[in-house]
């Protein structure tokens, strides 16, 4: 049998479901969230599926999900705090110190130490695997090497600096770097 964590930190005497729908608490109201229809996967498989949604999914999406995740799961907010926000020295004032990196383009907090291996990234540039796109209509009106099929069939291309095809991790590992800013002369 399967044991179940709850993950939500609901405050001790609030009322929450333990059955086809759970209670999320929120500080101003009640959330019904509906976990009938969340498929009970788990495991290697269920966590490559959730981090390839989480790659293509739109920005818009993300932000969308992730602002539903804070209004309604305490352990969400509190991880995104630890995540997103740095506190200054002085009390209460917060700073907003990420920048994007250079290499890998993920956002990284200015105020962490860096440390190797954090960003990992590709020096080459994608290119059409032509032999894998088996099934492309070659009308010639429609092209291959567009960002909705790198993004939709990364396998159906591959890296020059490392041959890999488009969905493998990157073949070189550093820490972050920052972005040259252009000089105001």
């Amino acid at each position: 049998m399967t044991s179940i964590t709850d993950l939500t930190n609901v405050p001790a005497g609030v009322p929450h479901a333990s059955s086809d729908s759970a209670r999320h608490y929120n500080s101003d109201s009640y959330v019904d969230i509906n976990t009938s229809s969340i498929p009970a996967t788990r495991g290697v498989d269920a966590r490559r599926q959730l981090l390839d949604a989480v790659r293509t999914v739109s920005a818009e999406r993300l932000r969308s999900v992730v602002a539903k995740m804070v209004q309604t799961m305490p352990a969400a907010e509190q991880a995104l705090m630890r995540e997103l926000i740095t506190v200054c020295r002085q009390p209460h004032e917060v700073d907003h110190s990420w920048e994007t990196c250079a290499n890998c383009g993920d956002n990284f907090d200015l105020g962490t130490r860096r440390r190797e291996g954090e960003c990992e990234f590709h020096s080459g540039r994608l290119q059409v695997d032509y032999e894998m796109f088996v099934d492309f209509e070659a009308d010639g009106g429609s092209p291959m090497n567009t960002k909705t099929n790198r993004g939709e069939y990364p396998e159906n291309f591959k890296w020059t600096c490392c041959r890999r095809d488009g969905s493998s991790e990157g073949c070189e590992s550093t820490t972050h770097a920052i972005r040259a800013r252009p000089s105001k002369a």
